[in-house]
């Protein structure tokens, strides 16, 4: 059971001990200590039946006021709401404060000594509002902003619901407060949400799907007044928000948004959480099919109705048909269900066309070595962007899992269709020139070249970034990219590509650690007499030669091999190294 912990800060004299005092006991005490001691609340008598710890705190003693709110899950700044300095310092003091030390941290803003301030009670009301205002625009981890009296009650036992709230059902993840409007990657979520729950996929909820989502959500169905009440409502605040046949997706997200306006949250919450969504707003990690069972030299590849599937992803964004996805195009693709682009921020570069844009083969190595080196995020992404339907229980299929390269040495033979590579360079080695190599493609000059992925033309170069590649295997059926229409094209994609992911490593930057591969070993073994043509290598297990010595920039060798290493067994497929043309294969274990 998640537990709640709640500081509460602010100037002296204004009243915190006694809101906490006051919400213990029901009394108030004239006579109550500077600062009182910790309380722990049980669930049964602490809102939203969460265990609530209540802590207490001196703005004269920092050091531990700092470490009290480090280890809180919700602040609650108290000013006196008849002192007007106080709420000045709220703002100019106590916020950035709280936000140098934890920035993350919801925040509850409240005035206390409400039965000491004299006036209009409207009159207070808008001055309390005009408050809100800036403070709310500038310090978005404010959930709520209100007054409370505890020497009246008044207010006492909602404040600490709106603390509990803010830690179990927080604002900050769904709202913006500034615009008003509902964050992108909660519309995300809501919109893949109604997307299951359109079991007939006609982009509306009839009244059957309607009450099937309160059921399944909120375990009772709805009646039909609330039914019509509800609709009634969209048709005169969302023109298109309902038809005759049920709410459309803008009517179900307009509800939402309602929802978290009036301060229940928590309803989206329950919503978003029934679909497993975490509080990230992404889905939750363990609902995801485990691979646990993934022998540490086996991988995991894209069966060929999931390259098929993102193969029409990208034909369905190709608006000019050309066989290139623009950066627009391709943002489009991933912007408006998905949290990113896949790669984004990842130094990955893959195929792009003579526009410098990334074309099919491009697209779909990329999601290939997705699904290599990362494999649940991979599946995460296939799940928003509609595979199996977007359903998590479809899940599994998303993924193809090798057989052990061990099994596959003892054979002779491997269904893998993904390689990774390690590319030692000389510094004056171009490793993109290399990887094109490696799966021999003849290029015409200017039709076809190298780049970032997505983002325009660039180079790998020897010392870092990653490249993937892939190369049609012939013996499939596949052909060019050129000639025979979109159909042909299409096939081209999805049918026999082999993808090597490489990795390129100067030699200069050895014996350092490589940022890339920080736990390949930095020993390698030279043979007396390098052979003058590619090594037969040897059947598994591989001897290490009895010398050793470190890779360092004065090496002028043709050819190193591996002393045995259980890291790069199970984790690199070949390694290659080249100095003035010449590449030897220093490891494939069956590649």
């Amino acid at each position: 059971m998640r537990e709640v912990r709640a500081v509460l800060v602010g100037d002296p004299q204004v009243g915190k001990s006694s809101i906490i005092k006051c919400y213990i006991t029901n009394n108030f005490d004239d006579n109550i200590a500077a600062v009182i001691p910790v309380a722990v609340l049980p669930p049964e008598a602490s809102p939203e039946g969460v265990p609530l710890t209540l802590v207490d705190t001196s703005s004269k003693d920092a050091e531990v006021l700092e470490d009290e709110v480090r280890r809180a899950d919700v602040a609650v700044v108290v000013y006196a709401a008849d002192r007007p300095d106080t709420l000045a310092r709220v703002g100019s003091y106590w916020l950035p404060r709280l936000r140098d030390l934890k920035g993350d941290m919801p925040v509850i803003v409240v005035g206390n000594k409400l039965d000491l301030r004299s006036g209009d009670a409207h009159v207070i009301e808008s001055e309390l509002r005009s408050a809100a205002g800036p403070i709310m625009e500038i310090f978005r981890q404010v959930e709520t902003l209100m007054d409370c009296s505890a020497k009246k009650m008044i207010n006492v036992s909602e404040l600490m619901l709106f603390a509990t709230k803010a830690v179990l059902h927080p604002t900050a993840p769904l709202y913006d407060t500034g615009s008003h409007e509902m964050k992108p990657a909660c519309v995300r979520a809501l919109t893949r949400v109604f997307g299951l729950c359109d079991g007939n996929q006609d982009g509306v909820l009839d009244d059957v799907e309607l009450n099937k989502f309160q059921r399944e959500v909120f375990g009772s169905p709805l009646i039909a007044t609330q039914v019509t009440g509800i609709k009634n409502m969209l048709r005169r605040n969302v023109p298109d928000g309902v038809t005759d046949a049920g709410i459309s997706v803008s009517g179900f997200l307009y509800l939402h948004k309602l929802f978290i306006q009036r301060g229940r949250s928590e309803t989206t919450w329950e919503v978003l959480r029934a679909h497993h969504y975490g509080s990230n707003l992404r889905l939750l990690p363990e609902r995801l099919p485990s691979l646990s069972n993934l022998a540490p030299d086996q991988i995991c590849q894209l069966p060929s109705d999931v390259i098929s599937f993102l193969s029409n992803l990208f034909w369905q964004h190709d608006l000019e048909g050309n066989g290139a996805l623009t950066p627009t195009q391709l943002k489009a693709l991933f912007v408006e269900k998905t949290p990113g682009l896949l790669w984004e921020g990842k130094d990955w570069h893959s195929r792009i066309d003579s526009s410098g844009h990334l074309d099919v083969h491009g697209f779909i190595s990329l999601w290939a070595a997705a699904c290599h080196l990362d494999t649940l995020e991979c599946i995460e992404y296939l799940v928003y962007l509609g595979y199996g339907g977007g359903n998590l229980a479809t899940a599994d299929a998303a993924i193809k899992k090798c057989p052990s390269r061990r099994a596959d040495y003892k054979r002779r033979v491997t269904s893998r269709s993904v390689f990774e590579v390690l590319v030692c360079c000389a510094p004056e080695i171009n490793a993109a020139e290399v990887a094109l190599g490696l799966v021999g493609r003849e290029r015409e000059a200017g039709k076809e070249g190298v780049g970032s992925s997505g983002a325009g033309k660039g180079q790998v170069s020897s010392a870092g970034g990653m490249l993937v590649v892939g190369k049609v295997h012939s013996s499939r059926g596949a052909g060019g990219t050129g000639g025979g229409g979109k159909a042909s094209r299409r096939d081209d994609a999805i049918t026999g590509a082999v993808h090597l992911i490489v990795r390129a490593v100067s030699l200069e930057v050895y014996p350092s650690p490589s940022p890339l591969l920080p736990l390949l070993p930095l020993h390698i073994t030279q043979p007396a007499h390098p052979p003058s043509t590619p090594p037969i290598l040897p059947p598994p297990p591989f001897q290490p030669c009895p010398s050793s010595r470190p890779i360092s920039s004065s090496s002028s060798l043709d050819f190193w091999r591996f002393p045995r290493t259980k890291h790069l067994h199970d984790s690199t497929d070949a390694m290659w190294k080249f100095t003035g043309g010449a590449a030897y294969a220093a490891r494939s274990k069956g590649a």
